[in-house]
């Protein structure tokens, strides 16, 4: 049960509330994954006001926030031409329509399974993380398997794809509509 609900205006006031120890306080992005969390009691901090639903580009990276929604990644209409494909393709496996119009990159990061479509295509972009406190990118690669020692008290901010490479994208599944 959510005990308590804040939306910080600053993303300090959001670190600060997500490193209390009690009660456990869990960002909320999208709110596809905290419907599913097992705790019994948690507070959520609403990331809506701290600007991390943007996507900008430069010559070198995609810069993706960790609140854009996986729809809003599929229709991003500057998609790099040698990824644009590959990208769009693993989103719309990734989940159904609905899902895409909740679910946030950050929230599909923390709790991707082994059946994720997108997440491998991230992977092969040698995708880095940017977590705040902090301005280090960590590649996703080294994130994955230590995600639950991510460390209470920072947050997922955004996502830095490399967009001068060309990737193509292929998975098997049972239909055409499922999961690899």
């Amino acid at each position: 049960m959510i005990l308590e609900y804040h939306r910080p205006e600053s993303l300090q006031e959001a670190l600060a509330l997500i490193a209390r120890k009690e009660p456990l306080t869990v960002p909320l992005g999208g709110g596809t994954v905290l419907s599913q969390m097992n705790s019994p009691n948690f507070a959520v901090v609403d990331l809506q006001k701290l600007g991390l639903n943007n996507i900008e580009m430069n010559e070198k990276f995609l810069s993706v926030g960790a609140c854009v929604t996986l729809q809003q990644l599929l229709e991003f209409k500057d998609m790099p031409v040698g990824i644009n494909d590959s990208l769009r393709r693993s989103l719309y496996h990734e989940a159904t329509l609905n899902i895409r119009q909740m679910a946030t990159l950050g929230g599909t990061l923390v709790s991707c399974d082994g059946s994720s479509a997108f997440v491998p295509v991230l992977l092969a972009l040698d995708s880095h993380l940017m977590r705040a406190p902090g301005k280090d990118h960590q590649p996703l690669g080294d994130y994955l398997p230590l995600r639950d020692a991510f460390g209470q008290g920072r947050l997922l901010v955004n996502i830095r794809i490399p967009i001068g490479l060309r990737l193509q994208f292929a998975m098997v599944s049972r239909t055409p509509a499922a999961r690899p």
